[in-house]
């Protein structure tokens, strides 16, 4: 019995080698270089909503000439820049990456007033001027750094230009009925038309909730039409009466942002 134990123990000895020295035979053969660890890309995603400031630098020479010169009466002048107010909404498509689409509004408007006595009575005159646009956005994402955003965009839709003159002098309810005084007016001038705007903007998220934002865009609007009083053709209307020009804009957006 033992010399059957010492027998079988020496074969097991012999195959057991044989089948180490080919185990280490295939080890040697394996590449255990280190791969480089791949980095993270980066990808812009964000969905918000927001409120932002733009003050639009134009030209209102010709309005002003207007006013000075055909029996309006103004002495003082429109400012050539005109603050609006707007709110947009944005959201990031997946495919392609870093694209964002957005739409916005914004309005505002300047104003001259005067007083200026006729027959002994006080007429209180003023001029309105307002600008708005409600456009759609497409804007590509480029992230230099972390919680940066440049994004070059190119938006367009719908623009609107008014200009208002009153004059008027104070009455009674009961005296408020045509033709109650040949004095007093009201012409209400109204272009509506397209308008493309390039821009460049530049985005910090402050946190995972709250982005900053500023921008700086042109805005080039078509030829339009203008209405007087809102229902007769206006002709005739000088082309330097516009909408054109450069916008620069602050604002801040609430929402979901990762970048």
């Amino acid at each position: 019995m033992l010399k059957k134990i010492i027998i079988i123990s020496f074969i097991f000895s012999i195959f057991s080698s044989k089948y180490l020295s080919a185990q280490d035979n295939s080890l040697d053969t394996l590449n255990f270089q280190q791969s480089a660890p791949q980095e993270e890309e980066k990808v812009y995603f964000g969905i918000g909503i927001g409120y932002h400031g733009s003050l639009l630098f134009g030209s209102t020479q010709t309005v002003n000439d207007k006013l000075a010169i055909d029996k309006f009466g103004f002495s003082s002048k429109l400012a050539n820049r005109i603050f609006m107010n707007g709110i947009e909404g944005t959201i990031i498509t997946f495919k392609p990456k870093n694209l964002r689409l957005s739409v916005y509004w914004q309005s505002g408007s300047i104003g001259i007033n005067a007083t200026q006595k006729i027959a002994g009575v006080d007429y209180n005159k003023y001029v309105d001027y307002s600008a708005g646009f409600t456009g759609l956005g497409l804007s590509y994402a480029l992230m230099p750094f972390k919680s940066l955003a440049i994004l070059p965009s190119l938006s367009g839709g719908l623009g609107r230009l008014s200009i208002e003159n009153y004059r008027s002098k104070s009455m009674s309810w009961g005296d408020l009925k045509p033709p109650s005084d040949t004095l007093s007016y009201m012409i209400r001038s109204e272009w509506n038309g397209y308008f493309v705007a390039p821009a460049l903007n530049i985005e910090y998220a402050v946190t995972e909730y709250l982005v900053a934002k500023f921008s700086a865009m042109y805005y080039y609007n078509s030829k339009g039409t203008w209405k007087n009083n809102n229902n007769f053709d206006l002709k005739d209307v000088p082309s330097t009466i516009n909408n054109d020009g450069l916008a620069l804009q602050v604002g801040v957006f609430f929402g979901l942002f990762n970048y």
